[in-house]
């Protein structure tokens, strides 16, 4: 079994990364969330160059970052608002100040789902919405608020994406991984001392 070796730059790389999509996400932008949309493909394009051009080990990484990548994306489009970490969106903001007047919420409509809405009005714990797509507004509870705007979702779920494929790809390095490419025994073995 092939040992995982963290460096220091590597370390600082992952924090810059995750510091940047949280970031990311309290951008609350459309633009940036288009942004993290792109740079998430061009790490869905660098997986599946990894996965085709390295061998050994390094291409049980790269698959399982490619699969898990592409299959969290997937499943965020599709099955949208079904995912457990949709669930986890909602108490992100657990610090959150409470909604206030004209701020860009997402609010429960009657089928149960959440749609963009502003707020126009406060009264007795209740808010007064204003739909983003010009239906009538409604009032609504605080439990039917979420700060988490439709752009912080997908910038979320962009972010999310490729930290869970990193993630399965060390995972089915450590449990698939085979032997490293043949240069790269030759060049961790111990030199014969004279």
């Amino acid at each position: 079994m092939n040992r995982m070796q963290w460096t220091l730059g590597g370390l600082l790389l992952a924090m810059l990364a995750v510091s940047a999509g949280l970031a990311a996400v309290a951008a609350n932008s459309g633009i940036v969330s288009q942004l993290v949309i792109a740079v998430d493909l061009g790490l869905l394009g660098l997986a599946a160059t990894g996965a085709v051009c390295a061998k050994g080990s390094r291409r049980t990484f790269w698959v399982g970052c490619l699969v898990f990548t592409a299959g969290y994306g997937s499943a965020a489009i599709v099955a949208r608002d079904a995912l457990v970490t949709d669930a986890a969106l909602q108490y992100l903001p657990a610090l959150y100040r409470g909604p206030q007047l004209a701020d860009k919420v997402m609010a429960q409509w009657s089928d149960g789902r959440y749609y963009p809405a502003t707020v126009i009005a406060v009264h007795n714990g209740q808010y007064r919405v204003q739909w983003d797509d010009g239906s009538t507004p409604m009032w609504v509870a605080r439990t039917q608020l979420t700060p988490t705007t439709a752009a912080q979702h997908d910038t979320a779920h962009a972010v999310l994406a490729p930290l869970i494929g990193l993630l399965a790809g060390f995972i089915c390095r450590w449990l698939f991984g085979g032997p490293n490419p043949p240069a790269a025994r030759e060049a961790s073995a111990p030199s014969p001392s004279s």
